[in-house]
């Protein structure tokens, strides 16, 4: 007898844990749209003061990969699409600044 309430607690428990699991998914899922809204938002104000058309998302050459496996190293080439450009065509600090965060 008390190994089976055991079990139906146990059972309860897990069912509650990946309930929750699920919302704590669905949370992160919601809070990386809205900050990639709030982005799109922030590109759109900056876009149109500077009077640009085209705005792509890039990774700077330069910038550390921080990859601890070659599949991870082999994601962070492929993300990082244009390999020489003019230091002027970067607006990541205006895009910042309109987000009010910090370049760190």
């Amino acid at each position: 007898a008390v190994f089976n309430r055991y079990r139906e607690l146990r059972n309860e428990y897990d069912r509650w844990q990946s309930e929750q699991r699920a919302k704590l998914a669905a949370l992160g899922a919601d809070q990386i749209e809205r900050a990639y809204r709030d982005l799109v938002a922030a590109v759109d104000v900056v876009a149109s003061k500077k009077r640009i058309d085209i705005v792509y998302r890039f990774i700077p050459t330069n910038d550390p990969f921080q990859a601890p496996t070659p599949d991870a190293a082999q994601a962070a080439v492929s993300l990082r699409t244009a390999l020489k450009y003019p230091s002027g065509l970067d607006i990541t600090p205006e895009i910042l600044d309109e987000l009010a965060l910090d370049d760190e």
